[in-house]
This record gives C-alpha cells, sequence and structure tokens, in this order.
C-alpha cells in the first residue's frame, strides 16, 4: 500500500518535534520495512517548498503562507494541490492525519481517509475547561465528517471526543507505539534510588503542582531524596510562566530537593529516566502519553495519575502504581509505598517491561494499523 501521513510534526534536523512527531517517524519507518510505500506531508518551517528522502521515506513540506491575510484558505490550497500530484505520481490508498488535518483536505477518489485521535480540540478544550475556537471545532467536525474510520490511541480518547463531536465511524483502539529495542532496561546505566523524575510539559494538568505540594509528606520520611522535574515552560493565561507560578508552591527548606530542570532532549531524557529510581506521571488527562510507555519499556517504577486513559496503561499494583492526581496526599502515600520497598520497584519494574513488550511494541502497533487499513479498504466498511 501507498501510506500517506499528513502532520507538520514529522522530524526535521535543528526543528522540535513532538510527540507525535515520533510517533509517525517510528510508524512511517516500520511500515516501510514491512513492506509499504511511506510518504509524509505537511507544513514547512521555511518559506519554500521542501522534499527530501529519510531511509526510503518520502518527506514533502510545503512552505508556510506568506500572504498577509487568508494564510488558512492559501496553505489549504496549495497543500491538497501537492496531495493531488502525489496521488497522480503514485497512487495513494491511505491518507493518516490527526483531527485538525482533515479539516484542510478534499476527497479523493479511491482513497482511505483515517483520522489517529492523540486529542483534538474538542477533547482537550473539555478538559481544560476552556473556550472553543469556532475556525478549530469547524476544521475538526469537517474531519470527522469525511474521514472513512478513526484510530483511537485510548479508548479514553475516543470514548470523549465522540461524546463531543457526534460522529460514527468504523474504529479501533490501537496505542502509540514505543521502540522496545531502543527502550530497555541498560544495565551499565546506575539506578539513583533516590531521585524522583517527571517529564512533562510544566503546565497545571500535568499535575505538577499537587506533585510539589505531596513532596513535604515524603521529604519527611525520605530527608534524602530529591526531585527533578523537566519540561518545557507553558505560559498561563496572564503571560507569566508556569514555572515561576509553581516555585511559589515550593517551602525555601525545600528548594535544593525539588528543582525545575526545563527542557531536555530525548536521548538525555532516556538515560535520565534510566537512572531515575522513580518515574512521576501525574497527568490530570492524557489521550496516550508517549513518556509513560518509553518508562514502561525502560523497566522502571512508575507512579501515574488513575484518570484518562491511566487504567488502559498501567494495571495497579502490578505494572506500576496509580494514584488521584488532584490530591496530594495520594501521590504521597504512592511515593512513600515505592520508596518503603525497593524490592516492589524492581518488580513492577519487570512487569512493565513484559507488558510493554507485549502490547506497545513498535512492530505489534504498525501490524495492528496495516491491517485496519486493510479492513478499511475492503468491501467491508463500504
Amino acid at each position: 500500500m501507498h501510506i500517506v501521513f499528513i502532520t507538520d510534526e514529522y522530524p526535521k534536523k535543528g526543528k522540535g518535534h513532538g510527540g507525535i512527531g515520533t510517533m509517525v517517524y517510528m510508524l512511517a519507518h516500520a511500515m516501510h520495512l514491512n513492506g509499504h510505500t511511506i510518504s509524509i506531508i505537511g507544513q514547512n518551517n521555511d518559506k519554500a517548498d521542501d522534499e527530501t528522502e529519510d531511509n526510503g521515506i518520502r518527506v514533502i513540506r510545503v512552505a508556510k503562507s506568506m500572504w498577509p491575510a487568508a494564510k488558512f484558505a492559501d496553505y489549504a490550497i496549495r497543500l491538497n494541490k501537492r496531495l493531488r500530484r502525489l496521488h497522480r505520481e503514485q497512487p495513494i490508498d491511505i491518507i493518516e492525519a490527526p483531527e485538525l488535518s482533515f479539516g484542510l483536505t478534499e476527497k479523493i477518489s479511491g482513497v482511505s481517509y483515517i483520522i489517529r485521535l492523540n486529542g483534538g480540540h474538542h477533547f482537550f478544550t473539555k478538559y481544560e475547561n476552556r473556550p472553543r475556537e469556532k475556525k478549530k471545532v469547524w476544521m475538526e467536525k469537517r474531519a470527522f465528517a469525511i474521514c472513512d474510520a478513526i484510530i483511537g490511541v485510548s479508548q479514553f480518547v475516543y470514548d470523549i471526543t465522540k461524546s463531543e463531536v457526534k460522529f460514527d465511524k468504523p474504529h479501533t483502539i490501537i496505542s502509540n507505539p514505543i521502540d522496545t529495542s531502543a527502550y530497555a532496561p541498560d544495565p551499565s546505566v546506575l539506578v539513583d534510588r533516590n531521585l524522583l523524575v517527571f517529564a512533562g510539559t510544566i503546565v497545571e494538568k500535568k499535575g505538577v503542582r499537587q506533585l510539589v505540594l505531596a513532596m513535604p509528606k515524603v521529604l519527611k520520611l525520605f530527608p534524602n531524596i530529591r526531585l527533578e522535574l523537566y519540561g518545557r515552560d507553558w505560559q498561563r493565561p496572564d503571560g507569566s510562566s508556569y514555572s515561576e507560578y509553581l516555585k511559589t508552591f515550593i517551602a525555601p527548606q525545600f528548594s535544593s530537593q525539588i528543582l525545575l530542570k526545563g527542557e531536555i532532549t530525548r536521548m538525555d531524557l532516556k538515560t535520565l529516566l534510566l537512572k531515575a529510581g522513580i518515574c512521576i506521571f501525574p497527568s490530570h488527562m492524557e489521550a496516550m502519553p508517549l513518556v509513560w510507555l518509553e518508562a514502561l519499556g525502560l523497566g522502571k517504577a512508575i507512579l501515574a495519575s488513575e484518570t484518562g486513559p491511566g487504567k488502559e496503561v498501567i494495571s495497579n499494583g502490578k505494572t506500576g502504581i496509580l494514584i488521584n492526581p488532584h490530591n496530594p496526599d495520594s501521590i504521597a502515600d504512592g511515593l512513600i509505598t515505592l520508596l518503603k520497598d525497593p524490592a516492589l520497584c524492581e518488580r513492577l519494574g519487570k512487569a512493565a517491561r513484559e507488558d510493554a513488550i507485549k502490547r506497545f511494541s513498535l512492530q505489534s502497533v504498525a501490524e495492528k494499523s496495516i491491517a485496519f487499513y486493510q479492513q478499511v479498504k475492503s468491501a467491508k466498511y463500504k
């Protein structure tokens, strides 16, 4: 099959990218190795069109609009023109994109359009309790109207999105993948049992404020531990730094043990997770967080949120510990349970690794995705 992914986040040298970019990169290369033709198309950060080849993957980037107005319409026209040209060069079987992207596209006859739900505008605005933007609401509703099928990265994100948008399309649930050969335990990295690590954007919805508030109770029993928080800062509604706001909840006597460390590269983050005694992810809401899966693959003891897709990712007491992310005492008690019992941490980490290989491996996710594509292309859904 010729499979096209629409994304602006496919990794580009010298440019940052998010979890969706990483996920598409992994899936694209796994599918290519399985014999499929893969193309990537999305918006370029630069002023000119760009086309490169990445180990057999064709990467097409359409230039940003330079129009002083109607940038949206200009880009949509040029994106559709480039998709039609790509289809003429080699007929496309599947086009996959996140929620908003199909709001820009025109249907090409004979091509199946699939949305992979990673959490769109309706999903996040509901859980962040913020106003919806009319343009994004229209785009997302149009995207669900024209798509042929849907892949939810968790049952949670699928159910919430469906309840908000009211679509009725064939669907399946396939988690985001991890490369379990790359994200594996490394005996050469010495584990620091006193190191607790959070990784994610420093923002309220990630549960970092409640985590900070939980720490005095933990430090009272374990005075030698330290919490390091890694991730990019978030801008609050008034334009101020969330990291600076978060620091106001850290008592002076704990300032050397609760540290905001800023952004980190993916490779450095992997090493840091390996080094951590406990990985902490107290998010209030997620779609399917990649870093959780990576920590599972690395065989780490994990403390994570019971809300959202938490129970889909982690079996409480078997592959990790689930807590109420809104309750600092729940977070503290979970940490204390793990800190008191190193043997429990070892058992959880081993089971987490085994579960990651079974359920979240890149090859498994790629195979499930291809099988669903083939079902969508078949008469079963026609």
